[in-house]
C-alpha cells in the first residue's frame, strides 16, 4: 500500500507533461503574434502593396466616344450609309489606338447621324460611339470609367521587390519598391516588334509611333508606399 502513492504521483506527472508542453507552445505563438504587429517586414509590405486596390487595378485604354463629328459630303447625293462609313474611317484615322483595337477584333463603332447637310450648314454631323465586340469583352477592364466609357485591359502591375523600409517615426514607415507591367494581347499591340504590333498595317504603326502611343512594358518602375501603425498592426496608407 505504501508503494501506491509514489506510483500514482509518477503517472500523473507523466500525464501532465504533454499538457504543459502544449500550453507553452500556445503561449509562444501568442507572444510571437503580438510581437509581429509592431514589425513591418519587406514581405508584409510587399503583400499589402500588391493586394491594394490601386496597385491591382488594371492598366486600361478607354474607348473614345465622339459627339457631333462633322464631315463634309463628297457630293450632293451622298447617301447616309456612305457618309456613316466615312465617319467611322475618319474616326479611326484620328485615333490610331482605337484603330489598333479594331484590327485586333476587339471593338467597332456605330456612327449615328445627328444632322444632315441641309440642316447643318452643308455638312454631316454624327455621333460616333465605340463598343466592344464579344472578343473585346473578354479583355474588358471591368466596370465603366468616370464618363461611363468602357475600357480594354492592356496590362497588369506586377511587384518585383521591396527595396527597403525606412521609419519616419515609431508609427510611420515608408517603403521603396520596384514594379513592372505585364501586357495582355491587347497591350502587346502597342509594343514595338511584338507579333501583335507587326500584324498592324504599316501606316497604322507609323501613326502610333509619331504620336508616342507605343508602350514599353519591360521598363522597371520605382514606387513609394507609406504605412501607418495602428493598434492592430501596420496598414498601407498610399502607394505611388
Amino acid at each position: 500500500m505504501r508503494e501506491a502513492a509514489p506510483r500514482s504521483r509518477e503517472v500523473n506527472g507523466r500525464r501532465s507533461r504533454p499538457c504543459l508542453a502544449l500550453l507553452a507552445g500556445l503561449l509562444f505563438l501568442i507572444a510571437q503574434g503580438c510581437a509581429g504587429t509592431d514589425e513591418l517586414t519587406r514581405d508584409r509590405a510587399a503583400e499589402m502593396i500588391g493586394g491594394s486596390k490601386a496597385f491591382s487595378a488594371p492598366i486600361s485604354l478607354p474607348l473614345k466616344k465622339e459627339t457631333g463629328w462633322n464631315l463634309r459630303p463628297l457630293s450632293d447625293n451622298e447617301s447616309e450609309a456612305e457618309a456613316q462609313a466615312r465617319a467611322a474611317e475618319t474616326y479611326y484615322q484620328a485615333y490610331p489606338q482605337m484603330d489598333a483595337l479594331r484590327r485586333l477584333g476587339l471593338m467597332s463603332v456605330r456612327a449615328t447621324a445627328r444632322e444632315r447637310p441641309g440642316e447643318n450648314y452643308g455638312v454631316w454631323s454624327f455621333d460616333v460611339e465605340p463598343f466592344l465586340t464579344e472578343k473585346g469583352k473578354e479583355l474588358a477592364a471591368g466596370g465603366l470609367g468616370d464618363q461611363g466609357t468602357q475600357s480594354v485591359f492592356l496590362a497588369r502591375r506586377e511587384l518585383v521587390e521591396v527595396m527597403g523600409i525606412t521609419k519616419a517615426s515609431d508609427r510611420r514607415a515608408q517603403a521603396e519598391y520596384t514594379w513592372n507591367e505585364v501586357p495582355t494581347a491587347a497591350g502587346r499591340a502597342f509594343v514595338f516588334g511584338s507579333p501583335e504590333y507587326e500584324s498592324l498595317p504599316n501606316t497604322l504603326r507609323q501613326a502610333l509611333g509619331e504620336r508616342n502611343q507605343t508602350k514599353d512594358f519591360d521598363k522597371v518602375r520605382r514606387g513609394r508606399a507609406v504605412f501607418q501603425l495602428y493598434d492592430d498592426g501596420w496598414r498601407l496608407l498610399s502607394a505611388q
